[in-house]
């Protein structure tokens, strides 16, 4: 990969981490206790484009290439993960 694409690819994930830290893991407990869906997750999750990261640009994705997309989607489960524990703690 080159370093320009790894700077990018990093970027990338580094927006998905602020919305997991800032958005998701907050909120976590508080949508468990309710058991309802996370909106303003998926909200801020569409605002910078990562629910459709792997979708060609013209058709309003990212465009990412497979690795990417991967590596993003890894970044994000590492905070929807903590949904359905919340509950337990």
């Amino acid at each position: 990969m080159s370093s320009e694409i790894r700077t990018d690819v990093d970027t990338i994930v580094d927006r998905v981490h602020r919305i997991g830290r800032e958005i998701v893991e907050p909120a976590a407990a508080e949508v468990d206790r309710a058991a309802r869906f996370p909106t303003e997750s998926f909200a801020a999750l569409r605002a910078e484009k990562l629910l459709s990261a792997y979708v060609p640009v013209q058709y309003g994705g990212m465009g990412l290439y497979l690795l990417a997309a991967i590596l993003t989607i890894t970044s994000a489960v590492s905070y929807f993960r903590k949904h359905g524990h919340a509950v337990l703690e």
